[in-house]
């Protein structure tokens, strides 16, 4: 039974039907759960050690000559179709021209789910009828220039949606 900050589920013993147990799960963050477990409804037993707690999605090991972790913050210029997209390594990001719904300021960070790179924007300038928050993921094009594929983060993953593709490529320090 879905709750406002969690889920709520009776479970039942297939062997002794009346052993049952009522478990709270609650969504801590994008690799993590906390569960509590609560007596049981029909009689109380006492188990030495308790299940409440904090549970993180088990990591596979970072290959290191493969694979680097990413970084949350750069520092560098791009041009693309929106127009010269900066990124300043305070986690912010500024938009000098173009017509989108990125232009303007904003915050931005780089991060990782699953195998997909992804960057996140939320424009401060976002007002009533526009998204707070823009994912996308990031797939290498070359040297130093990617391409951001726009995606929704669901329960079942990195979808992406139907949306332009934008190239973004570095401009070249004078």
């Amino acid at each position: 039974m879905p709750t406002r900050n969690g889920l709520y589920v009776t479970c039942q013993n297939q062997s002794i039907s009346t052993l049952r147990r009522a478990l709270y799960i609650e969504l801590e963050s994008l690799d993590s759960i906390r569960l509590r477990a609560v007596e049981d409804l029909q009689f109380t037993i006492t188990v030495s050690a308790t299940w409440d707690g904090t549970y993180r999605r088990a990591r596979t090991r970072i290959n290191t000559e493969r694979e680097s972790p990413i970084r949350p913050a750069i520092n560098a210029v791009y041009n693309s179709l929106w127009g010269r997209l900066q990124f300043h390594d305070t986690g912010f990001y500024s938009l000098t021209s173009g017509g989108s719904a990125v232009s303007g300021n904003g915050r931005y960070v780089f991060f990782k789910v699953d195998d997909h790179d992804l960057l996140e924007l939320r424009p401060d300038n976002a007002g009533e009828g526009t998204e707070g928050r823009m994912v996308y993921k990031v797939d290498p094009a070359g040297d130093s220039a990617f391409v951001l594929i726009r995606v929704r983060l669901g329960t079942t993953g990195v979808q992406e949606m139907l949306e332009t593709p934008v190239m973004l490529t570095p401009v070249e320090s004078d």
